[in-house]
Parts: C-alpha cells; structure tokens; sequence
C-alpha cells in the first residue's frame, strides 16, 4: 500500500459549508495529524481573508496552506510565503482583454486589495465590502472599484 504524503482540501462549500465549519470535517483533519499526515487548505481566498478561519481551523492545519487560487503558499508556522505564482503584466492584459470581450466578471487581488473594473464585477463583489470592515483590521480587505482598468 502506498503511504500518504499529504492531504489537501478545497475550503469553500467543502470543508466550510456557509460558513459553518464541518465538525466532520475536523474530525478526518485531526485524525490525519494525529496519523503523521499533513492537512492542508487549498482556497480562492486570499490570505487576508483566511486569517479569522484560521483561528477556527488552524490546529488542524499542518503546515501549509495553498491561496488566492494557487497564487501563494503559505507556511503557517509564520506565517511566511514559501512560494508565490503570479501571472505576469503582459499575460494578465491579455486576460481582463478576453474577459471584457466576452462580458465575464473578473477581479484582480493584488496582497491584500481586491480590484474589478464596475461594469464586470462579480455578483457577490458589493456584498463583501460591509462584511471585511467587520474583521480586525490585518484581516480586511480592501475592495477597488475602478472606472477603466487603463
């Protein structure tokens, strides 16, 4: 039989559901530590916008933490960034040129600020900004709505 190297989960509508953390979940999170197998959370979500699960989850989180769809991988224990993937200028141009040829909501995160163009934001973008000021401030967002991405 093969040994487990890791095991990784997607947070949103799978090991979160609404926002309410899965006691299942957390249980099969516990007993792969409690086994030597690392747990860890893969999420669209920034970092920033982790930090308050974190404090919920983190003791079964061991060590890492992949973010912002795969952009950055965080080392708990730090935290510290272990790698960043970012799409450099000249391929980004060239994505939010096809998104706004084809209507498609899209944003930008950029550390800890979210960007979108006003006339493709995504339908959950104006929902967001109320629910960030809420959070301590090293864990808010701040929410960019620009008139022209020029």
């Amino acid at each position: 039989m093969k040994k487990i190297d890791m095991v990784l989960s997607d947070l949103d509508g799978t090991f979160v559901h609404s926002g309410t953390l899965i006691q299942a979940n957390m249980e099969a999170a516990q007993a792969l530590l409690d086994a030597g197998i690392p747990f860890c959370i893969c999420t669209g979500r920034a970092y920033t916008m982790m930090k308050s699960i974190i404090k919920g989850i983190g003791h079964v989180i061991n060590p890492y933490m992949v973010t912002s769809n795969g952009a950055s991988i965080y080392d708990l224990r730090g935290p510290t960034v272990i790698h960043s993937n970012y799409i450099p200028v000249n391929q980004l141009l060239k994505l939010l040129e096809v998104a706004k040829e084809n209507g498609l909501a899209h944003n930008i995160f950029c550390g800890s600020e979210l960007v979108c163009h006003k006339d493709y934001q995504p339908g959950w973008f104006n929902r967001n900004p109320a629910r960030t000021l809420a959070l301590p401030p090293d864990e808010r967002t701040t929410w960019v709505v620009l008139d022209d991405w020029d």
